[in-house]
């Protein structure tokens, strides 16, 4: 008699020696071919089953009579055994997301985003011409410092800087202007955007300063003798008293057809930047950036993977950006990694960037994932982790559903890649 309740007691006090439950077996394995992860075929009732389907059923649009819980698990089981034909569980076989477009990311994420939409764009100007950046002194009666010159090609409306060279002696050189301006001319002839702008002079022995964020919107002075488009457009600098100036002179009209090609511009010859914002689990690109937030079973996704794709396939560079803030002491841990650092946004936030290296063969690799997870706090780790072991599951699920398409053709060849295993990010 005491062996008996013996035995009773490590039943109810013991939840791993509870009896095994053939329906809840049953529902198990069947969605244990689907996406939806129950857990261990062990007859056991639990909160990864309980999750599973719940959401194998919110997917597929259905209801079962009497209710999703475990007391109604036989009615469940019913349902998925009627299921001869497999109809249902093709609802299953991959998640679905909802995709939503999120434009007010790419002040953020993208320094050289600016929105061109309240002006009149010269969309039909095809110009070569020289240029010059100023630096105009107001405690000097407003003198003229030259800092750049050289060529510049308007392209429909557009800036693509040519050969050219700055006088501050610095970190300057011509891939500033050529990958990171988007400046483009308005029909009055005053040039618009973003461009980075030198405006100190660097002597031997000094601390060299990167460029300054310059935006021109709002201030034109035009060449009233010689006429369109030439001029200055007059920008603030950023915390400095005195401002900037973009010269145009020299131009000469050439055909559209016929006009240079750009030069590494960093608006042209690639979509627009875009910002996917995704329910669940998500991908993207700064020449596509796709904001992945949602939840992967008890992991909060929050990043945003960015690269650049061509429309043949190939991947030029892949970054993943975490939109979680970090500390000030959690950034400089980060920043000991190799490939990672930290990225300042406009509100002042911080955080965590990994660059991924290109393997030999197949695909792309984190340097020292481990240092990164140790550095990160508890939350942005495990998400580091998901990225870094199911970034397939994620294209897998993409591609399904036919994300990307003819618009963004090198963002779907590339996730397509992934999806088959031809191509590998992190160890997925």
């Amino acid at each position: 008699m005491l062996q008996r309740v013996f035995l009773a007691l490590m039943v109810l006090c013991w939840p791993g020696l509870a009896l095994a439950d053939d329906n809840v077996a049953c529902v198990q394995a069947f969605l244990a071919d689907t996406a939806f992860d129950p857990g261990p075929v062990d007859g056991q009732w639990g909160r990864r089953t309980a999750t599973a389907v719940e959401e194998f059923f919110a997917q597929a649009g259905r209801s079962v009579e009497g209710g999703l819980d475990q007391s109604n698990v036989a009615e469940i089981c019913s349902v998925f055994t009627a299921d001869t034909g497999g109809e249902l569980k093709a609802m299953g076989i991959y998640r679905r997301y909802a995709i939503t477009i999120d434009e007010d990311l790419l002040a953020d994420i993208d320094p050289t985003f600016f929105d061109f939409a309240s002006y009149e764009i010269a969309s039909d100007a095809n110009y070569s011409c020289r240029f010059t950046f100023f630096r105009i002194e107001p405690a000097l009666n407003n003198e003229t410092i030259s800092r750049a010159q050289g060529s510049v090609n308007i392209v429909g409306g557009t800036l693509n800087f040519g050969t050219h060279f700055w006088s501050t002696g610095g970190l300057d050189g011509p891939e500033f202007l050529q990958e990171q301006s988007n400046l483009k001319l308005t029909a009055s002839g005053m040039v618009v955007g973003r461009t980075p702008y030198f405006w100190r002079g660097i002597q031997q022995g000094e601390v060299a300063l990167e460029p300054s964020d310059a935006v021109l919107s709002d201030e034109y002075q035009p060449n009233e003798t010689a006429g369109f488009p030439l001029g200055r457009s007059l920008f603030d600098v950023p915390n400095e008293p005195f401002r900037g100036a973009l010269e145009l002179s020299g131009c000469r009209e050439v055909d559209a057809n016929a006009a240079p090609a750009p030069q590494r511009v960093a608006t042209e010859g690639r979509p627009l930047p875009l910002v996917v914002g995704v329910s669940e689990i998500v991908g993207g690109n700064r020449d596509n950036a796709l904001n992945i937030d949602g939840k992967a079973g008890d992991i909060d996704l929050n990043f945003i993977l960015i690269g650049h794709f061509d429309s043949s396939g190939r991947t030029n560079w892949l970054t993943f950006l975490f939109r979680d803030n970090l500390s000030r002491d959690e950034a400089e841990a980060v920043a000991q990694c190799r490939s990672a650092r930290t990225q300042t946004w406009n509100d002042g936030s911080i955080h965590a960037e990994l660059a991924f290296f290109r393997r030999p063969v197949g695909g792309w690799g984190a340097n020292d994932p481990t240092c990164l997870q140790e550095a990160l706090p508890p939350g942005i780790a495990e998400e580091f982790t998901y990225l870094l072991n199911s970034f397939q599951d994620i294209a897998i699920a993409l591609d399904a559903d036919g994300f990307g398409g003819e618009e963004h053709e090198g963002l779907t060849a590339f996730l397509k890649q992934v999806a088959a295993g031809d191509l590998s990010v992190g160890n997925s």
